[in-house]
């Protein structure tokens, strides 16, 4: 009779044996998977954060392109004659060959250093071989 129990006992031990070594391999799982969800939340927790930071400044610029563009209006309404570059000096000069008078003798040089296809005239996008200075009486 002592040899019946002790099959019974190890075949007991080893499939206890057996089923610890499951629930060690799965509580390893189980980490694991906790340890990448953290890691997950955390890459979330990130990506939020930089898609806010840009919605931010896309609101910044539409906020700042929409005072621009008010600004824009209210000078044209008002037959103002500063500057399209700077909105700071009075229009003195005007692109050749078109004839816009845009600038003032401030932002010439910036406008002649224009280089290729940047070299238009602000209103009609026409390319420019000169900009004169243009006297008014």
């Amino acid at each position: 009779m002592s040899d019946c129990v002790k099959p019974r006992v190890c075949v007991c031990v080893c499939v206890s044996i057996s089923l610890t070594l499951e629930h060690c391999s799965s509580l390893s799982s189980v980490t694991a998977v906790m340890k990448l969800s953290g890691q997950i939340d955390e890459e979330v927790t990130r990506l939020n954060a930089v898609r806010n930071a840009a919605m931010k400044r896309i609101a910044d610029l539409h906020r700042e392109a929409e005072r621009k563009a008010e600004v824009a209006r209210e000078h044209m309404a008002e037959g103002k004659l500063e500057c399209v570059i700077c909105w700071k000096a009075a229009k003195t000069h005007a692109f050749i060959p078109c004839g816009h008078r845009e600038l003032c003798a401030n932002c010439v040089p910036k406008m002649l250093a224009e280089q290729g296809d940047s070299r238009r005239c602000p209103t009609c996008r026409q390319p420019f071989t000169d900009i004169k200075r243009i006297f008014i009486t």
